[in-house]
């Protein structure tokens, strides 16, 4: 015996065919068999109840050819299986690597296994380290998070920005599918430095030595970690101890760097003069990163006691007693 299915709408055929046979072998009385054809429904098929009709072709014990009655049936897509991107973060921001993070819910009506998330903007600027994350099986309603780390260039304008994302999987019988791409909204920041750079003690005087201190400010979103400053100079200022190290430092976190500096005595007081700074660092993912060239003011100061009232008043009187040695001089050769 032999089972044959046929379709009467064009929305539902069989590998292309309007019918499909199953054989079945030898049928015993009262025996009960299924059947299984491959079967598919257009892309824009309705969502309704749609009537097959089956037959059944077999010999008899005398060997003679027969075939059933039509015997009709219905059948029922299920909605097309969907997919919703929520819960969409950003750390992204011009000019550095930041990480897109989302949830996503498998909002249709059957499970979908090895699901993959696809992000390959199509946009120069927004470059993904990498551009799947493997989610795995999602039931009907079950959720999963994913995360790009995305590095946005200098190129790039900040703000809301829409990303789309693309999600194959594979359906009950084992076959790879692709669902609607999901487009969601992100935030792009503005650039900003990845440190924040404050002096505390640079003020020095000509021909002073001494440290100097400044106050070092993680700006970014994630936690760095073996932190090493170097410092820079240019005459008249020169260092004794160029460099300083931090172990770790979290988002916003500040720590002090000690330095050792000296100003050659022909420093010009009451002027500033640049010191240079970058920074060796290591990110979260093991990274190791170069910082740009940060610029801290030394400020040179008169020495206490020069110059006010008291230096004006000394050469007042400087200049009284070179008058009267000049008077006396005259008054010498005149008598002579």
């Amino acid at each position: 015996a032999s089972v044959a299915v046929e379709s009467s709408n064009a929305d539902l055929t069989f590998s292309g065919s309007p019918s499909a046979s199953s054989y079945v072998g030898r049928w015993q009385p009262g025996e009960t068999r299924n059947v299984t054809v491959e079967g598919a429904f257009a892309g824009n098929a309705a969502v309704r109840n749609y009537s097959l009709g089956a037959t059944v072709t077999y010999d008899d014990s005398n060997g003679a050819t027969k075939q059933s009655t039509r015997l009709n049936f219905g059948v029922t897509p299920r909605d097309e299986q969907t997919f919703a991107v929520e819960n969409v973060t950003s750390t992204l921001r011009v000019g550095s690597e930041g990480t897109l993070n989302g949830t996503i819910v498998n909002t249709g009506e059957s499970a979908a296994r090895s699901v993959v998330v696809s992000f390959d903007p199509s946009n120069p600027n927004v470059d993904p380290l990498e551009t799947e994350y493997a989610v795995g099986t999602l039931e009907a309603g079950e959720e999963a998070a994913f995360a790009f780390d995305t590095e946005v260039t200098e190129s790039a304008g900040a703000g809301p920005r829409q990303f789309t994302f693309d999600v194959r999987y594979r359906n009950s019988a084992g076959e790879q599918r692709e669902a609607d791409s999901v487009d969601v909204t992100a935030d792009v920041g503005q650039s900003r430095k990845e440190f924040a750079i404050q002096g505390l003690n640079t003020t020095f005087v000509p021909g002073d030595s001494g440290e100097m201190t400044v106050r070092l400010t993680n700006n970014g979103d994630e936690t760095v970690r073996d932190v090493s400053a170097k410092l820079f100079t240019d005459d008249p200022v020169t260092t004794s101890n160029s460099e300083a190290f931090v172990s770790e430092l979290g988002p916003g976190e500040s720590e002090r760097l000690t330095f050792g500096v000296a100003v050659a005595g022909g420093a010009i007081a009451n002027k500033t003069y640049p010191v240079q700074m970058d920074f060796r660092y290591e990110t979260p993912d093991g990274d190791a990163q170069i910082s740009e060239t940060y610029q801290v003011p030394v400020q040179v100061d008169e020495p206490e006691g020069d110059g006010g009232f008291l230096g004006g008043y000394g050469l007042i009187v400087g200049g009284g007693l070179l008058l009267i040695v000049v008077a006396g001089i005259v008054l010498y050769f005149r008598g002579e």
